[in-house]
């Protein structure tokens, strides 16, 4: 075993060269597509960012000085020395980058009423506390031999004091632990993987480093995990943009159906009747996708479901006077009722004019809009035959008037479910779709025991 691995760190000495160069130009992309990137909330992107920038100054200064550690000309003495300190100088500060993430996580957690405020506080303060004071001695050591030193060769060594190196780095490292530890519940999954394999994974290259020379173990290590970092945090906040996006979708769709509810509410004889026509077009749409003559995508059924509640919306513009009419319309009244369906297309339009999904737009306009339309071209408002429906609105007017059969209202008491059949297949042709009528009788025996309920 020991064998392999000094065999393995041959080859990786060997070859450190070209893998400092591959990280240099991974890390100096990763910034570039983390400045481009829009879901990150701005501290974040920022440390990010700075991460992915020091990760590359790292390899920068580091793979300067072993390609230059044995050159002793006029000026490269001091350049190779100005390296050794960047290279120090970009870890402790990927550290300090690193707990201006943190603390950006800490005002969330603050947000959320977080009752460890004052340990995450004093634990993030110690952390830039301690990276000050490595810094220092970072300086010092640049004019005297506290930490290390360089021989007549140009050559870096270690000096007794580099332990304090050893010693407070890891020290960071377990406060950054002990601060992600302390509020683990609160970090997504896609959050504490990366954290950790950042943090751990530079310690134990860092270990690696004071008990092997000439291998840039910490450098490589630090680079790596800023790549991972960035790579596991974007997807991370991807997933919850696009759950935000979806909760803010649900949202604003319960409020056009609380908007079709109080619409339906001023109307006396329809209570409930759009609650039971999307539970219709559900059952139709379930046998229409079982052999699925027509070619219809099970997206397209989802959105005339979703659509369903929006058919009767035009009736915001119908006056109280005839919709809570305790009777039937005269032809004067239903002539005055008949234009809720082109009310409803407008009003259907303005409330989905933003919409980022024009599908269901367009499905949800037309069921408001032609919904009343007859196959002979007998139906309003537009006088539309056959196929000049839309399919959407020939199978919402099938589960339109099926309630409206099934159902009580103000006018007439709710047909039994063999009469609302007859009239229902009566219809076929004239009135209805009759490439519909397979579907319906294949939903009939759902319908009834929905309706029996």
């Amino acid at each position: 075993m020991l064998v392999y691995n000094l065999i393995m760190f041959e080859m990786l000495r060997s070859h450190q060269l070209d893998i400092m160069l591959f990280f240099e130009a991974i890390c100096l992309i990763t910034a570039f597509l983390t400045l481009i990137t829009k879901n990150l909330p701005k501290v974040r992107k920022t440390a990010i960012v700075l991460l992915e920038f020091n990760a590359a100054l790292i390899m920068i200064s580091s793979r300067f000085y072993y390609i230059n550690k044995d050159n002793t000309g006029e000026y490269m003495w001091l350049l190779v020395r100005v390296a050794k300190f960047l290279d120090y100088f970009f870890s402790f500060s990927i550290n300090f980058v690193m707990n201006i993430y943190l603390k950006d996580l800490y005002r969330d957690f603050c947000k959320q009423g977080n009752e460890g405020r004052k340990r995450n506080r004093v634990v993030l303060f110690f952390i830039d506390f301690i990276i000050l004071a490595l810094i220092i001695v970072l300086i010092i050591t640049q004019f005297t031999p506290l930490c290390y030193t360089f021989d007549s060769q140009n050559i870096y060594h270690r000096t007794k004091g580099a332990f304090i190196f050893l010693t407070f780095l890891p020290i960071v490292g377990f406060l950054e632990v002990f601060f992600i530890l302390s509020n683990y519940k609160k970090l997504s999954p896609g959050v504490r993987f990366p954290l950790f394999l950042f943090l751990v994974i530079p310690f134990v290259a860092t270990v690696l480093q004071f008990t092997t020379n000439g291998i840039a173990f910490t450098a490589m290590s630090v680079s790596g995990a800023c790549i991972i970092l960035y790579v596991f945090i974007v997807q991370d906040m991807n997933k919850e943009v696009a759950a935000k996006t979806k909760r803010i979708e649900v949202l604003n769709d319960n409020l056009i159906i609380g908007m079709a509810t109080m619409v339906e509410s001023r109307d006396n004889s329809t209570g409930g009747h759009i609650k039971r026509t999307s539970e219709v077009v559900r059952i139709l749409t379930e046998e229409i996708l079982k052999d699925n003559t027509l070619q219809l995508s099970e997206e397209f059924c989802k959105r005339l479901i979703k659509a369903a509640p929006l058919h009767d919306l035009g009736k915001i513009a119908i006056s109280d006077e005839i919709l809570r009419k305790p009777g039937r319309f005269t032809p004067e009244e239903f002539e005055q009722m008949k234009k809720h369906a082109e009310e409803g297309a407008r009003v259907v339009h303005e409330l989905l004019i933003d919409s980022d999904d024009k599908e269901y737009c367009r499905i949800a306009e037309n069921i408001a809009h032609y919904h009343h339309e007859r196959l002979d071209g007998s139906g309003y408002p537009k006088g539309l035959k056959g196929d000049e429906i839309p399919l959407e609105a020939r199978i919402m007017a099938i589960a339109d008037v099926y309630d409206a059969l099934v159902s009580k209202r103000v006018y007439k008491e709710a047909y039994s479910f063999e009469k609302a059949n007859q009239i229902i297949l009566e219809g076929m042709g004239t009135q209805f779709d009759l490439c519909l009528k397979k579907y319906y009788e294949a939903a009939r025996a759902k319908l009834e025991e929905y309706y029996a309920k």
